[in-house]
């Protein structure tokens, strides 16, 4: 009589991000054990090996999980075998999901070799694999942490660990996290700043780059390097600005920018700037602390002017309407005028033609400008205040709100552990499913209602802040003449000014105002 087969998928996972930097977790090792207890089973024919190297088990938003799910769900798979239970997942809601309702309801068994779980039998041992989830999960917490804390021990330290290195710069292959000069990168990086220092603004040194055909830091990594990376072929003021204010340059290291908001998820949240971890002489500068203090200091290099002009108030807060770059300044005789920077040049063109005159402009902005800040201290005065005072009762209720949350997630977490003890003590033989089945759906609902209120904690906090910073401003200003107004005191109050071909917007960064004028 012939013995059925059996298609069997072998599932291997391995994550840093978890803790599995030692051998015994290793792809290699993991595939041994598996396939020495399969091959004690003539019916068991392997149909695919499912492999993740480096993704962590807090969730299954994996690629090779997911095409072994869509295998499964084609009804190719009847076994899924791993090494042991933390190989499938450190989630344990998720993890009890699949073994428990998935797998089952679509016919497949599992089998988890070094934990004996096999959710086909009725063994002992399977009334344990909830425990042991909630254990992995436990577990894949307190790495994360752990992670975190070896990473940021890493920043302080001056290594270097992404993947990618700083244009200009790459990996020295003799010492692990340490930069060296790429001679090749590093004369486009040193035309950049040169062009600077000469008086040039940022987007006249993207044009001079490419009429000169220099290579773009993404056609430099995808050309020369091989690395995959989209070959963006054309020189932009964002990326000669983010060169130029790149303290990498000055032989730093600013590490921490962003960090996830939890270890199941990958969403990340910025680190406020006292937060950075800042290293310096980590590796060889390509600019001194002179020259870069002298572009930031005194050229404002996201601004366009040229070399023999004076600073105005307004520096770096009037762009063009039509194209979207900032607009250059024209002497003509005793005064300036405003215009595009593209029509300066024969070989650039934008629709935006219009020239202003700029004193009428500055003269026009600081008085509204004057006035709103008079107008928004008096009407804020105690208003302000009064929201202030309101906002802070609401984050100490959401603080007991998220209190209580956790208690009430810890609470779960015992009757859980009770409703085990009480099956395995046969006296919830019946009711142990439904039982389960609640308090996971009870845990899971009180989870997303703590990531929700703590999100809400958070934008409450950074209002606070805003309308404080507001006030901050304010107060600040008033203390000063009209004729004291000056570029910083600018750029505190207004996000923009845009010209346009028939219209003039300035946007403040308070109120959401926006005023338009007219010459």
């Amino acid at each position: 009589m012939s013995t059925r087969t059996y298609n069997v998928a072998l599932y291997f996972r391995l994550s840093k991000e978890d803790g599995d930097d030692i051998e015994s977790q290793s792809i290699t090792n993991q595939r041994k054990i598996v396939n020495d207890y399969i091959s004690k089973f003539e019916e068991y024919n392997v149909y695919a090996e499912y492999v993740d190297d480096g993704y962590s088990g807090a969730n299954f938003n994996r690629p090779g999980f997911q095409k072994m799910l869509n295998d499964i769900n084609k009804k190719l798979i009847d076994i899924v075998i791993t090494k042991d239970l933390s190989r499938f997942g450190r989630n344990y809601v998720e993890t009890g999901e699949f073994i428990e309702k998935i797998f089952p309801d679509k016919g497949v068994r599992y089998i988890a070799i070094l934990d004996g779980i096999d959710n086909f039998e009725d063994s002992a041992i399977n009334d344990f694999m909830p425990l042991k989830s909630v254990f992995n999960e436990k577990h894949c917490k307190t790495t994360s942490q752990g992670v975190k804390k070896s990473k940021r021990a890493r920043m302080k330290e001056g290594i270097y660990a992404c993947n990618i290195p700083p244009f200009g710069y790459k990996k020295d292959p003799n010492q692990d996290g340490k930069l060296i000069i790429d001679e090749e990168a590093v004369k486009t990086v040193r035309k950049i700043f040169d062009l600077s220092l000469e008086g040039y603004s940022a987007a006249m040194i993207a044009e001079y780059l490419q009429k000169n055909n220099y290579l773009t830091p993404g056609q430099y990594l995808g050309n020369v390097h091989n690395s995959g990376i989209a070959n963006i072929d054309i020189w932009k003021t964002n990326t000669v600005n983010r060169i130029l204010g790149n303290q990498v340059y000055l032989g730093r290291c600013l590490r921490g920018k962003t960090q996830n908001i939890s270890y199941k998820s990958k969403k990340r949240s910025h680190i406020r700037r006292e937060d950075l971890i800042v290293t310096y002489n980590t590796h060889e500068a390509i600019v001194t602390e002179e020259e870069f203090h002298k572009i930031h200091n005194t050229k404002k290099y996201g601004a366009l002017k040229t070399k023999t002009r004076e600073n105005h108030l307004l520096d770096g807060l009037i762009s063009c309407a039509g194209c979207g770059r900032n607009m250059s300044f024209k002497r003509e005789w005793y005064k300036y005028k405003i215009l595009c920077y593209k029509n300066l040049q024969s070989s650039l063109i934008c629709s935006n033609n219009r020239s202003v005159d700029y004193n009428w402009l500055e003269n026009y902005i600081k008085d509204d400008v004057w006035g709103m800040c008079e107008q928004l201290q008096k009407n804020s005065k105690y208003m302000d205040k009064l929201y202030i005072q309101y906002q802070n009762k609401q984050i100490e209720g959401y603080k007991k709100i998220i209190e209580d949350l956790e208690n009430k997630i810890t609470k779960i977490n015992s009757q859980i552990a009770s409703v085990y003890s009480k099956r395995l003590a046969g006296e919830l033989k019946d009711e142990y499913e439904e039982n389960y089945k609640n308090l996971v759906q009870q845990r899971k609902n009180i989870e997303e209602e703590l990531s929700k209120t703590k999100e809400i904690l958070i934008e409450k906090k950074n209002t606070i802040y805003n309308v404080e910073n507001k006030i901050r401003i304010l107060k600040e200003l008033k203390k000063k003449l009209k004729s004291e107004l000056n570029n910083e005191d600018m750029k505190k109050i207004i996000d923009r000014i845009e010209i346009g071909v028939d219209s003039i917007l300035v946007k403040y960064r308070f109120s959401n105002i926006t005023v338009a004028l007219d010459d």
